[in-house]
């Protein structure tokens, strides 16, 4: 009898851990549906499934942990624009304009991961407003770093790419603001 107790102890435990390990499981998929519901314009959810579950300690993560996660794709992708700038000031082909315009770029980048670093001691705090604020002023280095070389005309910025893939990463992490409101 006490074997069988001991059994069904264990097995209802394994089942319990099974459980948590699988909603773990379902967390990313139901936490990008949720998000590229909220924001269809501006995050795809296959996207987002794709970016979370890039990052290479997203096996079964919590909700703090895809917080995390996604403040380090945001902040490493404007790390990434930054060193790749700064290869593009190099070339000796670049206008005049293109490479101040670059160094405006490289200003805004550096002032986001500022942002994205306070947009997440925000959120860790629980200080869901300031969250938002600073992360959205991260957020729109993208755009700005698009519109400095819109000023003249003819003039195409070669970061387009990079500015777009940073938009959607860096609005997953502001996404995170409304899921802990929740």
């Amino acid at each position: 009898m006490e074997c069988y107790v001991m059994s069904l102890v264990v097995f209802i435990g394994c089942l319990t851990f099974s459980q948590a390990k699988a909603t773990n499981l379902n967390l990313i998929p139901d936490t990008c549906m949720k998000i590229s519901k909220s924001d269809p314009k501006n995050i795809n959810y296959d996207f987002c499934v794709k970016a979370l579950t890039s990052y290479r300690r997203s096996t079964n993560p919590t909700i703090d942990e895809l917080v995390e996660i996604s403040f380090k794709l945001s902040s490493s992708k404007a790390q990434s624009i930054i060193t790749t700038i700064a290869k593009l000031r190099k070339d000796p082909k670049l206008s005049p304009f293109a490479k101040s315009a670059l160094g405006t770029c490289s200003d805004l980048y550096s002032d986001a991961q500022s942002d994205l670093q306070e947009g997440l001691d925000a959120l860790k705090g629980k200080d869901l407003s300031t969250a938002n604020v600073r992360i959205s002023a991260a957020m729109d280095s993208g755009p700005d770093c698009e519109d400095t070389f819109k000023e003249k005309e003819g003039e195409a910025s070669p970061l387009t790419k990079e500015n777009s893939e940073y938009f959607k990463l860096a609005d997953i992490f502001l996404a995170f603001t409304v899921i802990l409101k929740k």
